[in-house]
């Protein structure tokens, strides 16, 4: 489960920075953050060049050829099963909400991030007409798998 940033980065590079410089700093924005399934052929599957750390996902490759991550990239497959159930879980519950009728606006608010700040629907919505600002649905931050249960 990777996030991936689409962007149109801009480089910035001295005057003598050559075309791999510049390739290399606008492919390393690139970079997908999240969770990767620790199991050498999903792992290669995503990257398969390796040699000491990826450019593509944060996963690293330690001198024994052994997978590594620093960012906490890598799970196990019972992590990973209890992440799909989690998600399972909750779109069962907000699915229920829906069908016994509570379609109310309620955008997440993620500090000082919202839902509303780039949505298309804001017009037709009216959440931020109603002045609502305190029932923003508050994103609690999931810092350890124990925080799923």
């Amino acid at each position: 489960m990777f996030y991936f940033k689409f962007d149109d980065p801009i480089a910035e590079y001295s005057e003598e920075a050559t075309n791999d410089d510049i390739y290399n700093d606008i492919f390393g924005k690139f970079k997908m953050t999240g969770l990767i399934l620790n199991d050498k052929a999903v792992i290669e599957g995503v990257d398969n060049n390796i040699i000491k750390n990826s450019p593509i996902i944060s996963v690293n490759m330690n001198k024994d050829g052994d997978y590594t991550s620093r960012s906490d990239a890598l799970i196990s497959k019972e992590d990973f099963e209890q992440i799909i159930h989690f998600a399972k879980k909750k779109t069962g519950e907000i699915g229920e909400k829906i069908i016994s009728g509570n379609i109310e606006a309620k955008p997440y608010k993620r500090g000082m991030r919202t839902g509303c700040d780039y949505c298309p629907y804001m017009s037709v919505c009216g959440f931020r007409d109603k002045n609502r600002s305190g029932q923003y649905h508050n994103f609690r931050r999931i810092k350890s798998l124990e925080d799923l249960k």
